[in-house]
């Protein structure tokens, strides 16, 4: 064989030997994975940096962060699937629009059915969203202007994906003290930064304008804190599994100490956005590479310092724009990055309510919607009497439900 040949020949007898690497691998993968032989990988959007671990004072650090544990039986044992099966949901319409300035908002004065299927067409929920004309969540209860407002923040736990709107956290709260009227600003898939983009719409406070100044000094604001949420600040290769979700997501920095805004992610980095996105692909394909790589980026002190200084502006603009001065940000149940970032919020007097470590139940499927992840009524219900109690005890209020 001539000199000129060689090389060429070389690279694609490289090229089928990591190919013939790659399929034995992952044949053998799925031999064991079949026979029980190794553990499904129960994986998570993220993971922590050695330095956070550190600041928390652990002797040891662990070499891979995997959050996301079954507390009994995993619910992917009643819907089997893995990270990146096709559970698709099926929407009678949208219920966002696209938004220049948020990424998508709410879109205002809409009905919609939604369906989350398995790939068999065995149906794991079927709830009615409905927003009104302040782009709020409709949870059955009648409006009142004559009582305080309670704004709940947040993102698809906040908004109630996969229930009713008399199953969310908010309608929950309500049945345990109907002192304060509950509204919901939130959508699945939002972070800090479309929640602080929102805030400063008109829409936001036009809602509201029919209580008297009197009751908003009463009331208060919820912003419901998980770890996803520091993922969708930063940016992450997580976010590339739905469509345009990472690009449309609004970009902030800490420049100097001060909270700047630079846009939409994918016109901000272009190129770290197709990095992502070939790095997502490799995951996709590969489920050694599922078992054996994280998401991208590690979640480290910046992170969490960049979540802290979005959700103190969200106070802020919260106050200016609607006059409700205070704020509590609730760690739901399973969040792991809580005490790191507790300790940076409080460092800027934001009332923190820790429930991170609460328990909610003995089985999975009680918890979370099977097949889903997202919490069932019964958790919110759980969620939603110890917030109560805990708020009324500090606020200086009966905790005793009025009629």
């Amino acid at each position: 064989m001539s000199n000129r040949l060689k090389k060429p020949a070389a690279a694609l007898l490289g090229f089928v030997f990591v190919a013939l690497i790659i399929i034995l691998s992952e044949s053998l993968y799925r031999i064991g994975e079949s026979f029980s032989l190794i553990p499904k990988p129960i994986r998570s959007a993220y993971t922590f940096s050695d330095e956070l671990y550190r600041e928390r004072g652990d002797k040891t650090v662990p070499r891979a962060d995997w959050p996301l544990e079954p507390i009994s039986k995993s619910a992917s044992s009643i819907f089997p699937r893995d990270r990146f099966s096709e559970i698709r949901i099926v929407l009678s319409g949208p219920y966002t629009e696209p938004d220049l300035e948020i990424g998508y908002r709410p879109k205002l004065g809409t009905t919609v059915s939604a369906t989350r299927l398995t790939n068999s067409g065995e149906s794991i929920f079927n709830a009615q969203y409905l927003i009104d004309k302040s782009g709020r969540r409709k949870t059955g209860i009648e409006p009142n202007t004559e009582k305080p407002p309670l704004l709940f923040l947040g993102c698809s736990i906040t908004f109630g994906e996969g229930v009713d709107g008399s199953e969310t956290l908010a309608a929950a709260f309500y049945r345990a003290n109907s002192k304060w009227h509950p509204s919901i600003y939130a959508l699945p898939g939002w972070g800090p930064a479309h929640v602080l983009k929102y805030v400063q719409t008109p829409e936001f406070a036009e809602g509201l304008l029919p209580i008297s100044a009197k009751s908003r000094e009463e009331g208060f604001s919820i912003y419901t804190y998980i770890d996803h949420h520091t993922v969708r600040a930063v940016g992450g290769t997580d976010m590339i599994q739905s469509r345009n979700w990472l690009e449309s997501s609004p970009t902030f920095e800490i420049k100097n100490d001060e909270l700047v805004g630079f846009g939409l992610f994918g016109s901000v980095h272009p190129l770290t956005t197709e990095l992502y996105r070939t790095y997502y692909r490799l995951l996709r394909a590969s489920h050694l590479a599922q078992a054996l790589l994280p998401h991208l980026p590690v979640i480290d002190g910046k992170s969490l310092d960049l979540v802290a200084g979005l959700i103190e502006r969200i106070q802020i603009e919260v106050a200016a724009r609607t006059r409700i001065p205070r704020m509590f940000v609730v760690m739901f149940p399973g969040t792991h990055s809580a005490e790191w970032l507790k300790t940076r919020l409080e460092k800027k007097n934001i009332s923190v309510l820790d429930y991170s470590k609460l328990p909610l139940g003995k089985y999975v499927e009680q918890i979370q919607i099977p097949g889903d992840g997202h919490p069932t009524p019964a958790a919110y219900e759980a969620v939603a009497k110890v917030l109560a109690f805990d708020l009324f005890s500090l606020l200086h209020s009966s905790p005793r439900r009025e009629d």
